[in-house]
Parts: structure tokens; C-alpha cells; sequence
């Protein structure tokens, strides 16, 4: 080698950036870098490389290292690390432009598990752009991504990683149509768990947009999917939740008219026990909200519905 792989990337990581070096040898520097992957069949050795050439901008050279990578494992491997750390690039536009070209080649991809945690990577990546503009042309490229994943968790994940990034857009109105895009797409879930986890992430970061109707809305969608739920456990932690979450809306006439959905929900559940600890939440959450009144009312439902479980002959510590 004309030189070590340790002066590769001081040249271009670093005295390339304050032109301390000709331009004649740092073209040579970068065609050692590209021989060297050649030779070379280390990931680890890979990553360094095209970070270090990202990082200097020469991405054209970057690109031609990561469309070398054949594997699908390493090349999700890549991308999902350069991702990671894109914020390092401390611009906005070249981040962009790098998360681009990354969805391209997390896009050719095999590997269904593969290429779905590269496009989680992404998802979780594209808060970091300044340029509102830019995040909302990757989000919907993301967003059609799902498309083609067929695994319902793989695609929930992707659905709540957009919405945690999302929820930073300073424009709070493309917000919610963003939150609406994610809403009409967490329908088409066909797994009950994970669609209610994906509403449940929604609605806890729909909080910051500072439209407590909406948010209720989401819950409600979480509620009726919970209702499909198998497990008697799962169901009975996700309706604590959901119970939990109506209590801190900001509006308490639609918090009481979640918690008054999540009773009768409540009453047509099968097994008894996991009812009676519902219920036991239920009472607890309704006094916590301020409003005697419709509090009051309530509460008397909800002590009906217990009663019906003791004359079934039902004893909360039995």
C-alpha cells in the first residue's frame, strides 16, 4: 500500500477538511481507501471507509464501496451505522442527502428483517433535519417503504419510530397531517398488539401538538383494536394503560367520555378476574379527574359493575 489505512483516514477525516493536503493526493488517498475494500472483506474496515469518505464529502466514492457490499447483513449493518450517526455530519442538507442515499440502498435489500431494520434506522434518524421540507419528502418515501414489509411488528415499529421524529416538526398543522397519514396507515396493522401499541405511541406523542381531542381519538382507536387482542394479560395491561392515558387528557370532558368507552368495554370481558382489576383501576382513575358531578355518576357505574361480579360470586382477594 502506498499508505497505511490509519493515515487514509487522518487525510481525509481530517487535514483534507482545512486543505492541508494537495488535491492530487487526496484522490490518490481515496482510490488506496477504494483498493484497499476491494482487497478486503472486513465490515468493520468497510464502515470506517465510507464513513471517513462521507465525512471528507467524497460520497460518490462512498457510494461505490456500500453498492460493492453483497451481503445482506452487511450492508444492513452499514447503513443502519451510518444512520446512527448522521447527526455527526452537523449539516442538514448533507445529512438529507446521505439519508437519501441510504433508503436507496436499504431499498435493495433482500433480507425482508434485514431491510426493515435498516428503514427503522432511518425512521429514527430523519428528526435530526433542520429543513422541514426535507423530513417530510424522506418521511413519505419511508412511510411507502412499509409497503412492502409484510411482518406486522417490523412494520409498527416503523410506524412509531416516524412518529417520535415527526412530532419535532416546528410546523405543529403538517404535524397532525402527518399524525393522520400514520393514523389511516396503523389501520391496516393485522396484528392487534402491535396496531395498539403503534396508537398508544401516537397518541402519547400527538400530547405535544396540544390537541387533546385528537389524542383522545387515538386512544379510542387503540381501545377497539385492544378488544381483538388474544391474551386475557395483554388485554388487561393495555386497558390500564389506555385508563392511565385518558386520565392526563387536558380535556376532561374527553377524558371522561374515554373512561366512560374503556367501562363498557370493560363489562365485556370474558374473564372475570382480569375485569375486576380493570375495574378497580377505573375507580381509582375517575377520581383523579376534577368534575364531581360526571365523576360522581361514574363511579356509581362502575361500583354496579362491580357488585355484578360479586353476585356472581367473585371476591377480589379470592
Amino acid at each position: 500500500m502506498v499508505c497505511s489505512l490509519s493515515l487514509v483516514y487522518w487525510l481525509l477525516g481530517g487535514a483534507y477538511k482545512i486543505s492541508l493536503v494537495p488535491d492530487v493526493q487526496i484522490w490518490r488517498v481515496k482510490q488506496s481507501l477504494i483498493n484497499l475494500n476491494k482487497q478486503s472483506t472486513s465490515i468493520d474496515l468497510k464502515l470506517q471507509s465510507v464513513s471517513a469518505l462521507v465525512a471528507s464529502g467524497s460520497l460518490e466514492s462512498a457510494w461505490a464501496i456500500i453498492s460493492n457490499i453483497e451481503d445482506d447483513s452487511d450492508r444492513a449493518f452499514v447503513i443502519q451505522s451510518l444512520a446512527k450517526n448522521s447527526e455527526t455530519l452537523k449539516d442538514s442538507g448533507r445529512i438529507a442527502l446521505l439519508l437519501n442515499k441510504l433508503f436507496g440502498f436499504a431499498e435493495g435489500i433482500n433480507d425482508a428483517r434485514k431491510k426493515a431494520d435498516s428503514i427503522l434506522a432511518l425512521a429514527e434518524s430523519i428528526s435530526i433535519l433542520d429543513d422541514q421540507d426535507q423530513m417530510l419528502a424522506l418521511f413519505e418515501r419511508l412511510k411507502m417503504s412499509t409497503d412492502g414489509i409484510d411482518k406486522a411488528g417490523d412494520k409498527a415499529k416503523i410506524f412509531q419510530a416516524l412518529a417520535v421524529s415527526t412530532v419535532k416538526l416546528k410546523d405543529k398543522a403538517k404535524a397532525i397531517v402527518v399524525f393522520r397519514q400514520l393514523q389511516m396507515s396503523t389501520e391496516t396493522i393485522d396484528d392487534a398488539t402491535a396496531k395498539v401499541k403503534t396508537f398508544q405511541v401516537l397518541a402519547k406523542n400527538a400530547d405535544a401538538l396540544n390537541h387533546p381531542g385528537y389524542v383522545a381519538k387515538l386512544l379510542g382507536q387503540a381501545l377497539v383494536a385492544s378488544e381483538d387482542m388474544n391474551s386475557a394479560g395483554t388485554q388487561e395491561n393495555t386497558f390500564k394503560a389506555l385508563i392511565r392515558s385518558a386520565t392526563r387528557l387536558k380535556n376532561y370532558d374527553e377524558a371522561a367520555a374515554l373512561l366512560d368507552k374503556l367501562l363498557r368495554a370493560t363489562q365485556k370481558i370474558e374473564n372475570v378476574r382480569v375485569k375486576a382489576s380493570i375495574l378497580q383501576v377505573l375507580t381509582g382513575s375517575a377520581l383523579e379527574l376534577t368534575g364531581q358531578g360526571k365523576t360522581q355518576v361514574f363511579l356509581d357505574q362502575v361500583q354496579v359493575a362491580v357488585e355484578g361480579l360479586e353476585h356472581a360470586g367473585y371476591k377480589a382477594d379470592s
